[in-house]
């Protein structure tokens, strides 16, 4: 395991209570939502509540939707079941699409980026720029088109309108370029313990904003080829190792305000959500019988009951033999567990992102899935078979979907490559093909406390506002 991960968890306790001058901010509840409220936060209490929003925000509602669709997990109880049979409505998201403004969202990502410049702290507004990019590049690949440019306080606009995905993508891309040029100018303090991920190293997070053009490029390819070539090069100077992943930051026991949200929904709703059939599925015997894929223990325990010992995970619906209850969940000791740091964008995201658009260049791959393998040993202290000597688009994107877990960007590179051949949660019969009456989603809709106050947001189900697909997705996996 990195010892970086280890290193920043013994410090996380520390420097969020430097920060908590910003109004009660901790992993489950963002900070005051009223803007107003902390009207005296300084620079560094602004930047320690955009990270922790940053890391609920990765590891929250959005995360859950896209393992089950993605079948890592599975819902299996309650409003969670539902979730997983696609019946879904504006209220599921309101609390996350009202989270990228308020309470360490846009709106304090806007005052402190600009008290930075001010200040002329380019160290500062680098990250502070990076988390706003990373926060906004996801939302226009879950909402697709958002009010962006006109919102997060513009003075006078009490109802921004909604730019275009093509819009956005291009505006946090123009970001993330400025960010580099802060990063690299090294201008103003450093903020040292204040930064939770890299304790203020612009190296890394010089890495890291590269890493995540390449991924918001790739989030386009399906629509514009050219894509793929624009990501390459900017993975090309990515995260090039373990240590250098961008990795949400916990510490402390469950509802310490400062845990693993992951293991804190499944305290609190126990049985709601559990490993899904086919995440499970595929690392068992993976690479032979009898032999494991070593990530499955650290991904998910084992079952109980009839189950006891097994993993074993629950398909869609509840065919006849779903273990249901008894099914095997998060790993106590590893994605489930209260301290449990998870990549927000990583060295094997960023090596197989490489390899994909190598791939569709017509060049051989082998070297970067190599590279990626490594990238996962480090991280997990773990031993993979070596990368096969001539990969396929098919091999790329299972150990992109592996390496991927619990990471919305699964869901994104399910809607891009429509891989890996997932089936969709049948009302018919529990699996079938995805299909136009029945696909699994290609988006969510809007927070219902933004659209009844924001007349520019239609409706659930009018045009620009359904759950098959959003602009970059021209053609959906149905």
């Amino acid at each position: 395991m990195s010892t970086k991960r280890n290193r920043w968890r013994a410090a996380v306790g520390a420097a969020l209570v430097a920060g908590i001058a910003l109004g009660g901010c901790d992993f489950i509840t963002p900070i005051d939502k009223n803007p107003n409220a902390v009207p005296q936060a300084t620079v560094d209490q602004l930047l320690t509540s955009i990270e922790v929003v940053t890391y609920f925000f990765s590891e929250g509602g959005v995360s859950r939707m896209a393992a089950m669709w993605t079948q890592q997990m599975a819902g299996n109880q309650r409003q969670l079941s539902s979730l997983d049979q696609y019946d879904l409505s504006e209220t599921d998201t309101d609390d996350e699409f009202e989270m990228i403004y308020t309470g360490g969202g846009l709106v304090d990502m806007r005052k402190a980026i600009s008290m930075a410049d001010e200040q002329g702290w380019g160290v500062y507004s680098g990250i502070l720029k990076i988390h706003q990019a990373y926060m906004f590049g996801m939302a226009a690949s879950v909402w697709g088109a958002i009010p962006y440019s006109e919102a997060g306080g513009i003075p006078d606009i009490d109802h921004p309108a909604l730019d275009p995905q093509a819009d956005v993508y291009a505006a946090v891309q123009q970001l993330l370029s400025d960010a580099i040029s802060d990063l690299q100018s090294g201008s103003g303090p450093n903020p040292g313990s204040m930064d939770l991920a890299f304790g203020g190293d612009a190296a890394s997070w010089i890495a890291v904003a590269h890493s995540l053009k390449a991924r918001f490029y790739m989030h386009n390819a399906e629509a514009d080829g050219s894509n793929y070539a624009a990501a390459l090069g900017e993975a090309q100077q990515g995260i090039s190792s373990a240590d250098g992943n961008w990795m949400t930051v916990h510490s402390g026991a469950t509802f310490s305000g400062f845990g693993n949200p992951w293991n804190e929904f499944l305290v609190a709703r126990s049985g709601y959500i559990v490993a899904g059939a086919y995440g499970v599925d595929l690392l068992t015997d993976r690479f032979g019988a009898g032999n494991d894929d070593p990530r499955l223990p650290i991904y998910y325990s084992t079952g109980s009951g009839a189950y006891a010992g097994q993993y074993i995970g629950s398909p869609p619906r509840t065919p006849s033999g779903d273990p249901t209850d008894d099914a095997s969940s998060l790993s106590d000791t590893g994605f489930g567990a209260s301290n449990w740091g998870i990549p927000i964008i990583s060295c094997a995201e960023t090596q197989l992102i490489i390899a994909e658009a190598q791939i569709q260049a017509g060049t051989n791959a082998s070297a970067a899935m190599e590279a990626a393998r490594v990238c996962q040993e480090d991280l997990y202290g773990i031993t993979l078979p070596a990368a096969p000597a001539t990969p396929t688009l098919d091999q790329v994107m299972e150990d992109k979907y592996i390496a991927l877990f619990l990471n919305i960007e699964a869901w994104n590179d399910y809607k891009r490559t429509c891989m890996p051949d997932l089936v969709a949660n049948s009302a018919a019969n529990g699996w079938t093909i995805p299909t136009a009456a029945d696909p699994i989603p290609g988006r969510l809709y809007y927070g219902q406390g933004e659209r009844q106050q924001n007349p520019n947001l239609p409706e659930p189900g009018a045009p620009g506002n359904t759950l098959v697909a959003n602009a970059n997705d021209p053609n959906p996996c149905n």
